[in-house]
C-alpha cells in the first residue's frame, strides 16, 4: 500500500514494525485518480450531517453518507472511462482497464486487497465488537486493505466523542493534514442536500450555519410555526421546491412586486413589509424582512414566518398584523433599506 496509508495502521496497530518496499517508496508510482486534493492516497473526508438510521434488516444506515459515496464512486468511474478511451486511441488496451465496485463489510473483507478503498464508518461510537471483530480489529482490517487510495468517510465530531481508535484516527488525520469537509466540494454538497431532502430530517438543513445557506447574501430565521409546517411536509416534489426558493431568497432573488391589498389588510406595515411567495400553486411561503441586534449592530435577515394554502393567508396575515404594529418606524425603515436584490 502506499505509505500514506500503512502510517496511521502502522503506528497504531504494528508499533512502526512495518517497514515500506522499495516499490511503494517510489513517488512515480503514486495514483491519483480524481483532481480534488480530498481525494489524495489517503484522507478523512468529513460528512457531518445527515443521521443514522436502521433499515428493515436492523442494520446501521447513514443515507447522507450514502449519497456521498456514491457520487465520489461515480466521479471515478468517469475519470477511469475517459483513462480507458484515451487507452484505445494510444494503443495502450493491453493495460487491461477494467472498472468494479465491491460492497462488503469489514468482517467480509479480510484478506482482500483493491486499488481504492472507501471506508464508511457507521456506529463508530461503538467501544465492543460487530460481528467477529472488535473496534480496533476492524479498523486494522478496513485500514490495510488499500493499495493506492484510502478514504475514511465518517461524521468527524461523533468520530471523536467515541473515544475509541477513531478518536484516535481523526487527530492523526488532523495533524497530517489530510481531514476535508464533504460540503467544501461543490457536488458533494449538493448530493448532501439532496439525500437531506429526501431521506433524513428536513428540518435539520433550515439552521444559520446549514450546507443550504453556505452562499447566502442574506441571513435566515426562522418561526417555530414555521419549521413546524415544513416538518410535516411528506411529498418530495414539495420539499425540493420549498428548498430552491428558500436558496434563491437568500442568494438575493426578488419577484416583482405586486399588488398586495387584496391579500391582507392594507396597514402601512404590513403592507410594505409582509411578502408571500408561491411554493408550487398550493403552498406559499410567508416572510418578511426582519432586524436581530448582533454584537450591539443591527443586522438585516429573511424572516420565515409560515408556509400554508391561499386560503388561509388572509386569516394568517391579521394575527401578524399585531406583531407589526409593535415595530417602531426606525425599525420599519431599517427593516426598508434595500440591500442587493435581482428582480424576475
Amino acid at each position: 500500500m502506499h505509505p500514506s496509508i500503512s502510517q496511521f495502521p502502522n503506528t497504531e496497530f504494528y508499533n512502526g514494525q512495518i517497514l515500506d518496499g522499495p516499490n511503494v517508496i517510489d513517488k512515480a508510482l503514486e495514483k491519483r485518480y480524481l483532481k480534488e486534493d480530498m481525494y489524495r492516497s489517503y484522507s478523512f473526508i468529513n460528512v457531518e450531517f445527515g443521521k443514522e438510521e436502521f433499515d428493515k434488516n436492523n442494520s446501521t444506515k447513514n443515507m447522507v453518507e450514502v449519497a456521498v459515496i456514491a457520487e465520489m464512486v461515480e466521479n471515478i468511474f468517469k475519470f477511469d472511462s475517459i483513462q480507458a478511451k484515451l487507452g484505445k486511441k494510444y494503443n495502450q488496451e493491453k493495460n487491461g482497464w477494467s472498472f468494479s465496485v465491491n460492497v462488503r463489510s469489514v468482517d467480509g473483507f479480510q484478506g482482500s486487497e483493491e486499488d481504492i478503498i472507501i471506508f464508511s464508518i457507521v456506529r463508530c461510537n461503538y467501544h465492543g465488537s460487530v460481528g467477529f471483530l472488535t473496534s480496533r480489529e476492524r479498523a486494522n482490517v478496513a485500514l490495510t486493505r488499500a493499495r493506492h487510495c484510502m478514504w475514511v468517510v465518517g461524521n468527524k465530531e461523533t468520530m471523536i466523542k467515541s473515544g475509541s481508535v477513531w478518536n484516535t484516527l481523526v487527530y492523526d488525520a488532523e495533524n497530517r493534514g489530510c481531514v476535508f469537509d464533504a460540503r467544501e466540494d461543490k457536488n458533494l454538497a449538493q448530493v448532501m442536500i439532496n439525500a437531506m431532502v429526501e431521506f433524513t430530517n428536513f428540518v435539520s438543513l433550515l439552521k444559520i450555519d446549514s450546507i443550504l445557506f453556505k452562499e447566502a447574501k442574506w441571513k435566515v430565521n426562522f418561526t417555530k410555526t414555521f419549521l413546524g409546517k415544513i416538518a410535516d411536509i411528506v411529498n418530495l416534489n414539495v420539499r425540493k421546491l420549498v428548498v430552491s426558493l428558500l436558496v434563491k431568497l437568500s442568494s438575493g432573488w426578488r419577484q416583482v412586486k405586486k399588488n398586495k391589498s387584496n391579500i391582507y389588510n392594507d396597514t402601512r406595515a404590513m403592507f410594505n413589509m409582509l411578502e408571500i411567495y408561491n411554493v408550487d400553486g398550493h403552498f406559499y411561503v410567508v416572510w418578511s424582512v426582519d432586524i436581530v441586534n448582533e454584537n450591539s449592530l443591527c443586522v438585516q435577515v429573511l424572516k420565515f414566518w409560515d408556509l400554508l394554502s391561499l386560503s388561509h393567508i388572509q386569516q394568517r396575515a391579521k394575527r401578524l398584523e399585531s406583531a407589526f404594529r409593535k415595530y417602531t418606524l426606525e425599525r420599519i425603515n431599517r427593516c426598508q433599506s434595500k440591500r442587493f436584490e435581482w428582480y424576475i
